[in-house]
């Protein structure tokens, strides 16, 4: 959901990718289906592992599981799995979500990050 928001809000400055340690291995229904409610097809994109990328080349990484890459700025977001959840959980993720990437954007745009 952050690199959809990102890709979207902030193409101007950011190209976003999304990875993890434990990757998911399917898109769930619930997740492209509150993703189209803001207008978002994210169609069956998969988050990538770790290891597909060179993190030499990156920024900034946005820390959703606690993991730790040396020599990249971090910033850590304590949001809420909801995967197992019901619909209306995967909403408020997707909000906390939405508001967390559109911030970021904001203070990247003002060279506050």
């Amino acid at each position: 959901m952050a690199a959809a928001f990102a890709n979207r809000y902030g193409s101007d400055i950011i190209t976003a990718h999304s990875a993890g340690i434990a990757p998911a291995i399917n898109t769930t229904p619930l997740t492209r289906k509150v993703m189209l409610e803001k207008n978002i097809d994210i169609g069956e994109h998969l988050p990538q592992p770790l290891a597909h990328f060179d993190f030499r080349h990156m920024d900034l990484i946005v820390n959703m599981s606690g993991y730790k890459i040396p020599g990249v700025y971090t910033i850590d977001w304590k949001v809420t799995d909801p995967m197992g959840r019901d619909l209306a959980t995967f909403r408020l993720v997707r909000d906390e979500i939405e508001m967390l990437v559109m911030q970021m954007i904001l203070r990247m745009r003002m060279g506050k990050m």
